[in-house]
């Protein structure tokens, strides 16, 4: 199914957390990869118009095409970078809460030994 013409929407793409194809929220690099796919589709179009029209309107195009082919050049490398700190922050999110989560493992245990053995009071 073809998608309707675009008809200047603002940025309400970027704004929006869409779901992408298989039902699963979109990332971040999905998100722009579909925007670029939206650029690059209006793009078509208007080369095939710009086939049948005026030299000045092609010209136009041109540099509209060495525009986008910055962008997605940006945009590539944007989330390459957010890919990056990404994996950072996740790598030190998960060595935080291992931290939390087995510090917490360990007083669960020591408070199940302690009700196992009738103790009131923690050990000394």
């Amino acid at each position: 199914m073809a998608r309707p013409p675009y008809r200047g929407g603002g940025r309400r793409d970027i704004v929006r957390a869409d779901l992408n194809r298989d039902g699963r929220m979109a990332t971040w690099r999905e998100r722009m990869d579909e925007l670029v796919r939206d650029l690059q589709q209006q793009r078509d179009e208007l080369r095939v118009k710009a086939a049948l029209g005026k030299a000045e309107l092609r010209d136009e195009l041109a540099e509209l095409d060495e525009k986008l082919d910055e962008v997605k050049a940006r945009v590539a490398e944007w989330a390459d970078r957010a890919d990056d700190q990404l994996d950072d922050f996740m790598d030190d999110a998960k060595d935080k809460a291992g931290g939390f989560m087995k510090e917490l493992q360990e007083r669960y245990t020591r408070l199940r030994e302690r009700m196992d053995r009738g103790d009131a009071a923690p050990p000394a």
